[in-house]
């Protein structure tokens, strides 16, 4: 958030936040996001920060299956808006489309797409070679 003066960081191994000043380049909050055992990637879409996690174990929601988050913060207050569920293993990227989608990809080749106004999935789809650095995806209107 260069305008605000700000640097975000998560820890791969917590799910903590810091939010650096620039200026000072000193800490200045310390953000810890529910449900989260690991930060593993973020992406800004307007005045929102959306953060992929890994579940922590009661990312269980009675299927049996660990579920990973994605967490929208408001840039401004550092507060959590949404929380969403993501993948069945950790969201490994974030990609926005024209400011209105977050696409999020999982190492197990799940790509979904969620929606900035709505925490219900738009479309899941499912591809192969799925990587962090490679992520497609179609939209479908």
């Amino acid at each position: 958030m260069q305008e605000q003066g700000q640097l975000w960081t998560g820890c791969a191994d917590s799910g903590d936040l810091f939010v650096f000043s620039i200026n000072s380049r000193r800490s200045s909050k310390k953000i810890t996001l529910p449900g989260s055992s690991g930060v593993t990637c973020m992406i800004q879409v307007k005045n929102q920060i959306w953060v992929g996690c890994r579940a922590d174990s009661s990312g269980d929601h009675g299927d049996g299956q660990r579920w990973s988050q994605v967490l929208v913060l408001d840039s401004q207050t550092h507060r959590v808006d949404k929380e969403l569920q993501a993948h069945t293993d950790s969201t490994q990227t974030l990609c926005s489309a024209e400011g209105r989608y977050v696409l999020s990809g999982s190492a197990r080749e799940t790509e979904r797409s969620q929606s900035g106004k709505s925490s219900d999935a738009v479309n899941v789809c499912r591809t192969t070679g799925l990587s962090a650095l490679g992520l497609r995806a179609v939209i479908l209107k």
